[in-house]
């Protein structure tokens, strides 16, 4: 991106609102499987303190969602949306910084959450604050979601009732979702499918094998039916794919948890294998499922299937008065597309053109030592307060 921005003493960043804001939200516990409802509560008062109307969804187990607007009753509004869940951190090798605490070090912003994404919340917050929100022309929705690390959960259940939680705000049809893309603009992505295979077996003494029925051993017949599938998808050529994906245009089953047995002197009486893949915008959800089931049918009487969560693909958004905005922004000049999944898959059911753009690099989400460049840190408000200039004042 090439917005010029003048220097930043380190003294005056930390004094900032944008380091205040950032610092909170980092330091939040949001893994998935817990509450959000602080770092919830936080933004939403931020954003009441703005001016917004905000509500905060209680969705079950203490998740929460923020929605909320601002701006007059009119068409053509923005979305501006995120999540406030991260992946899980304690048990990842490898962090030698505080993964709950905001650290500048060589140029760079560390934390859980850094580039994935917490301190899209705090750009925005900052780009409320250099905008006269009380003169714009169009209305800015916020949609801020839990458990999108776990199959978007909280877009799923949002998306079908943004129309009546918006109440008399038009629903925008325009979405910028400041996943982490280094500000190139992503417009299609792959979505998501999980599954389980459970082999049944039967526990005995291990001294006696022949009492027992070892659940372990079939792993090696499901691996290799695997493996067959993977290259049956490696060898298909399908020029639109690779046009549309150039850096991965295949299929392809992840095996992504083993877990059998219970004692070295046990025969395991049953293994669990989790799976996942990456559907194509458009393709059917359920067909490598189906596949591999049908590779495993001599297995059928040992193992069961049972599907987990579909995130489905989000096809090409073509709007074309916002990809000229995201473009003059950010001097990208092609769209992209990437295999990760978004929010954007449920919220585009509701007819909203999405696209996905922001600072920081999906390199580096999910990783011990996570962090976004001090560049993309800065660039980030000034990204967001463009963006509201060139759509919606």
């Amino acid at each position: 991106m090439s917005i010029n921005l003048k220097p930043v003493s380190e003294r005056d960043l930390k004094s900032s609102y944008l380091w205040d804001c950032s610092e909170k939200l980092l330091s939040f516990d949001t893994v998935s499987n817990k509450s959000n409802k602080l770092c919830a509560d936080y933004f939403a008062n931020e954003l009441s303190a703005l001016g917004f109307q905000v509500q905060l969804i209680n969705e079950l187990n203490e998740k929460y969602q923020v929605v909320a607007h601002i701006g007059p009753e009119t068409e053509n509004g923005l979305i501006l949306s995120g999540h406030m869940d991260i992946v899980p951190f304690d048990t990842q090798p490898g962090w030698t910084k505080d993964p709950l605490k905001l650290t500048l070090a060589d140029n760079k912003i560390y934390g859980r959450g850094s580039s994935d994404m917490k301190l899209f919340m705090a750009h925005c917050l900052e780009a409320f604050k250099q905008t006269k929100l009380n003169e714009i022309k169009r209305p800015i929705v916020c949609l801020f979601t839990c458990d999108e690390e776990v199959g978007c959960l909280g877009a799923k259940s949002m998306a079908p009732r943004l129309k009546s939680l918006l109440g008399k705000i038009p629903l925008p049809k325009k979405a910028v979702i400041g996943e982490p893309t280094g500000f190139k603009i992503i417009n299609s992505h792959k979505g998501m499918v999980i599954f389980e295979v459970l082999i049944s077996g039967k526990a005995a003494h291990s001294s006696r094998p022949d009492w027992g029925v070892n659940a372990i051993l079939p792993v090696e017949k499901v691996i290799a039916a695997t493996k067959r599938l993977n290259q049956k998808y490696q060898d298909e050529k399908n020029a639109d794919l690779k046009k549309l994906f150039p850096d991965y245009p295949f299929n392809y089953l992840s095996l992504v948890q083993i877990k059998g047995g219970i004692a070295d002197n046990v025969i395991p009486d049953e293994c669990r294998m989790i799976f996942s893949y990456r559907p194509f915008p458009g393709a059917s959800l359920m067909v490598l499922y189906d596949e591999l089931q049908k590779e495993l049918k001599d297995l059928q009487d040992e193992i069961q299937f049972r599907h987990i969560l579909s995130v489905p693909g989000l096809a090409p958004s073509l709007d074309p008065e916002l990809i000229a905005v995201l473009k003059s922004i950010t001097k990208e000049k092609d769209l992209h597309s990437v295999s990760f999944t978004t929010d954007a898959s449920f919220f585009s059911t509701q007819k909203i053109d999405c696209f996905i753009c922001g600072a920081g690099t999906i390199e580096k989400a999910h990783q011990p030592d996570e962090y976004m460049t001090l560049d993309d840190f800065i660039k980030g408000p000034a990204f967001v307060s463009e963006l509201l200039q060139k759509t919606v004042c």
